[in-house]
């Protein structure tokens, strides 16, 4: 079961998952979620607080297409978008030979950039 939060550092905004299991920073797919620059992810951090591991995820000038989209209709262009996102997504994982089951799917958990139009995913690795 995935424990999500929604946390505000200073002018940041992040959405926090707890870990059942201490995260093994030192795993192949935590080093590199951690060390950036895949395309279409969220970056990710990994922080230790009282004894507990919690991924962050920087959600800043983003929202989840629920909160966007949740009781309106989307147009054939944003859906469009919206699908080529997840085919480049899913290149992506395959040339960092990443799994596309640890992405989470809901839409409370892909976001939008509103300011590009972008979409980013969320990755749990080893989930």
């Amino acid at each position: 079961m995935i424990r999500s939060e929604y946390v505000r550092d200073l002018n940041r905004n992040f959405e926090r998952i707890g870990l059942e299991n201490e995260a093994d920073c030192k795993r192949y797919q935590y080093c590199i979620l951690f060390r950036g620059g895949i395309k279409y992810l969220l970056s990710c951090s990994c922080k230790q607080i009282d004894g507990c591991s919690y991924l962050y995820y920087d959600i800043s000038s983003s929202q989840n297409i629920k909160q966007l989209f949740g009781e309106k209709s989307i147009s054939r262009g944003w859906m469009k978008e919206f699908l080529w996102s997840i085919r480049r997504l899913r290149q992506e994982l395959n040339r960092f030979l990443l799994d596309d089951r640890n992405i989470l799917w809901s839409p409370e958990h892909i976001y939008q950039d509103l300011e590009k139009n972008d979409f980013r995913f969320l990755y749990i690795p080893y989930c």
